[in-house]
């Protein structure tokens, strides 16, 4: 199964070299909030945050949501999986934001020099078939507890935790956490940026925040804008040049651009 990656430190190297000096900032120079990690729940927030890829093939190949996330993270359909997981990967999988999305926001999180925590419940299914490398979280415990807290070393209060169930929530909050109930992937974001004053939008290690800072908005200047997306190309053209890409890499790429071009792989039903 194709795994997410991390982002390589030559990224955030490049970003930093390629930046003008005065926007290299320390963070006590930054308006940021006194939040130091987010805890996401497995079950309460990953899963929920692939729905829109997989209603979406559920319509189009005639089978329930149910019956895919059934085939897919209980039976562990291998060839199932391999047709999906790039839209699933894709942050063009589907009309909504999901869990490619969620992801990039994890990524920039810890870009930005902040703990993540996963609690690795995954409500019944077989959390080790989600397509998530557990290697982008500091901390991975089976419950939300005081000893997980213990181990993000951060007071419970400068914790943010995400969750669909209200009982966790209150849990949460009973600890002393911020808790975000998580709804639709773009809002539960948007309310994560508010409590972290940290952009989760788009990522490019220890640069994000500087279009947070400017006016709560990571988009309002056309120029820092543009200036972003130069920084994008010219990392991206540093990190390609160390080699060929291998041939699964570039398998994953097809099946991801058959999908975004709706042209996609035979149906399992």
């Amino acid at each position: 199964m194709l795994r997410l990656f991390q982002k390589s430190s030559v990224l955030g190297t490049s970003a930093r070299l390629v930046a003008p000096s005065s926007t290299i900032a320390s963070k006590h120079e930054r308006n940021m909030s006194t939040k130091k990690g987010v805890v996401i729940n497995l079950g309460g927030c990953i899963v929920p945050a692939m729905s829109p890829v997989l209603s979406k093939y559920a319509r189009e190949h005639s089978i329930t949501e149910s019956d895919l996330v059934t085939k897919l993270f209980k039976e562990g359909d291998q060839g199932l999986m391999a047709q999906i997981e790039p839209a699933l990967l894709s942050r063009h999988g589907s009309e909504q934001a999901s869990l490619a999305h969620i992801i990039s926001a994890v990524q920039s999180i810890r870009g930005e020099g902040l703990t993540t925590g996963l609690v690795a419940n995954a409500g019944g299914l077989n959390g080790d078939l989600l397509p998530v490398d557990k290697s982008l979280f500091d901390v991975v415990a089976p419950a939300l507890k005081a000893d997980m807290l213990d181990k993000m070393q951060a007071d419970s209060s400068e914790l943010v935790y995400l969750d669909n169930l209200d009982a966790n929530i209150k849990a949460a909050q009973a600890l002393g956490m911020h808790a975000i109930k998580v709804t639709d992937v773009e809002s539960t974001l948007k309310e994560l940026e508010a409590a972290l004053q940290v952009p989760l939008k788009e990522f490019v290690p220890g640069l994000t925040w500087i279009y947070y800072d400017g006016a709560n908005n990571p988009y309002k200047s056309t120029k820092d804008n543009l200036l972003y997306y130069f920084l994008c190309i010219y990392i991206f053209m540093v990190s390609g040049s160390n080699g060929k890409h291998s041939k699964k890499t570039r398998d994953r790429w097809k099946l991801e651009m058959q999908w975004n071009h709706g042209v996609h792989p035979k149906a399992y039903c």
